[in-house]
């Protein structure tokens, strides 16, 4: 069973990375992974009225965060410099 590969590798203290589609696969393996993941995340191309098109990142769960975190946030694509997280201040 991949869950239980994915948990021995874990428990010797390997990290894991899993990128897909979860259209490529049925609600119960994707729930399965959502399970045993200690971070979860989705990437969207969304368009924003007035901005354009933007890419989030939407932070679905971060076990054991130390930390508030923002649940999304936007990037960018550079090319030949990689992803760039697009951050905005306001001043009160």
């Amino acid at each position: 069973d991949l869950t239980n590969f994915i948990n021995r590798l874990r428990g010797s203290g390997k990290n894991i990375f899993i990128s897909a589609n979860p259209n490529d696969w049925s609600d119960d393996i994707h729930k399965k992974f959502q399970t045993i993941s200690d971070v979860h995340f989705r990437v969207a191309r969304e368009s924003m009225p007035g901005i354009g098109l933007v890419y989030n990142i939407y932070l679905n769960k971060f076990s054991g965060a130390k930390h508030r975190y923002e649940p999304t946030t936007c990037f960018a694509v550079q090319p030949g410099s990689g992803l760039a997280i697009e951050t905005s201040g306001v001043a009160f």
